[in-house]
């Protein structure tokens, strides 16, 4: 699942043209930040957002995929 998530966010940065210095740390510095915070209860307002955003989409793939 990791993985995953780190060609995701290769991929994405990729696509939004960002440099490959900037990919290495967002795979080596915020990632795992934003995941310990997350783990931790301690997001901030914008991330908490955010999360918030994917669990109403997984909540509607669900719902739909249910129906």
């Amino acid at each position: 699942m990791a993985a995953i998530i780190a060609i995701e966010i290769e991929t994405e940065f990729a696509k939004r043209g960002f440099s490959a210095e900037y990919v290495k740390r967002a795979l080596t510095s915020i990632a795992p930040e934003v995941i310990r915070s997350y783990n931790e209860g301690s997001l901030g307002n914008f991330a908490k957002e955010i999360v918030k955003e994917i669990q109403d989409e997984q909540k509607l793939k669900v719902i739909s995929f249910l129906q």
